[in-house]
């Protein structure tokens, strides 16, 4: 089995973190990996769709996702002004 090689520079950031996390440096690497793992399981879900659409379709796609969240995020600003505004009103005689 291949031994991990850990740089002082690993070393020092693995120590912040557990400082930081108030955690142990085992636990810093456990949930790294774990996380780490995680992220590629994700990223290997999406990946199998790849080619399943033709490029028209995975343009439409994107457009329409981006769209929404353009929607989504313009609306959620009018929202925050809105109520920004409304607490922000003079009234007559303050």
């Amino acid at each position: 089995m291949e031994q991990l090689l850990v740089t002082p520079d690993m070393s020092a950031t693995i120590a912040n973190l557990a400082g930081q996390l108030k955690i142990s440096k085992t636990d810093v690497l456990q949930q790294a990996i774990s996380e780490y793992a995680e992220k590629v399981s994700k990223k290997k879900r999406l990946m199998s769709f790849a080619g399943i659409l033709s490029k028209t379709e995975a343009d439409n796609l994107s457009t329409a996702i981006n769209c929404a969240f353009r929607d989504s995020a313009k609306q959620e600003f009018e929202n925050q002004k809105q109520v920004a505004s409304a607490s922000f009103r003079f009234q007559p005689g303050d």
